[in-house]
């Protein structure tokens, strides 16, 4: 930051931490690319995160975009080209990891 970046990359930012330090994280993020006017471009494997924190989404799929657009556009059908496999597949996937 020192440095006066004019954009900032983040690769997986919050892999491997739980909820209240990826929440801690990605408000910094946040902050700082805002007070500094700068973009912020990272990569996430948490849609819920890129739901709340995003002003834009690209989504990809064997290295082809297959979503470009603001978080509100993403529908189930646009996840599903994500993930290569039906919703309900993820959503069934996500309780046997809960349990």
């Amino acid at each position: 930051m020192l440095q006066n970046p004019k954009i900032m990359l983040c690769d997986e930012p919050i892999a491997s931490l739980d909820p209240q330090s990826s929440k801690v994280i990605m408000e910094h993020l946040k902050a700082i690319t805002t007070n500094m006017r700068i973009p912020c471009i990272v990569n996430l494997h948490q849609v819920d995160v890129a739901l709340h924190y995003s002003d834009r989404i690209i989504g990809m799929h064997q290295g082809s975009i297959v979503f470009n657009g603001k978080p509100q556009e993403l529908g189930s059908d646009v996840i599903e080209k994500i993930y290569g496999v039906p919703m309900n597949e993820l959503i069934s996937k996500v309780e046997e990891v809960k349990a």
